[in-house]
């Protein structure tokens, strides 16, 4: 009777998927679907996963990596997403340290520091004159929970010194209502700019 039940919920739940219309991630913004899962099915997403570093003399910026699958979004649609977290040091001292959160399933994408999977072209702001025409780049939100900050990281694909790696743009975008006599904090920890960032092996 148990392996019975177990088949019978097997099949329920093929059936479930199989009525799931899936499109590919790059169709997202082109498609709204309710019900829909927007799949990373060419792998866009796979090159951004990983640990990345960018050091200089004073200097350095980790960002952890990952990509989740079937992700929720809003009980609207399902779409593959990156999420990921951040270290950022000055002289050896860390300023500010996510990376505890890295392997932590959150309950939706607002729990990580970094998140998204927006897919932008060479007519999408900001503009990218290095681009390769069919080149595709990555809108990322980035955030700085501790001091309630958000802004986006413009991220793409590149070669520094014969090794894979991602030149990073973040922007700091704080709101512009505030309640109290104290305003809040404008920048992140992490100063605003760009950065690549050696991928990890």
């Amino acid at each position: 009777m148990r392996t019975i039940a177990l088949v019978l919920l097997l099949l329920l739940d093929f059936t479930l998927k199989a009525q799931t219309p899936i499109f590919n991630l790059e169709d997202k913004d082109r498609i709204w679907e309710k019900g829909a899962y927007y799949k990373d099915h060419h792998n866009l997403l796979t090159p951004y996963v990983g640990t990345f570093i960018y050091t200089n003399d004073t200097i350095s910026l980790k960002i952890v990596m990952r990509k989740k699958k079937e992700q929720h979004y809003m009980n609207y649609y399902e779409e593959d997403i990156l999420i990921g977290e951040y270290e950022y040091k000055v002289r050896d001292r860390i300023i500010v340290s996510t990376l505890s959160s890295s392997s932590t399933d959150a309950i939706n994408i607002c729990g990580y520091s970094i998140s998204g999977n927006t897919l932008l072209t060479n007519t999408n702001r900001p503009f990218c004159n290095e681009c390769e025409a069919n080149e595709l780049r990555l809108r990322l939100r980035f955030s700085d929970k501790e001091l309630e900050l958000g802004g986006s990281m413009i991220t793409r694909k590149t070669i520094l010194n014969n090794q894979e790696a991602i030149k990073v743009f973040i922007r700091c975008e704080p709101q512009t209502v505030y309640y109290g006599d104290v305003l809040p904090p404008t920048q992140f920890r992490v100063p605003d700019g760009e950065y690549i960032l050696i991928k990890q092996f």
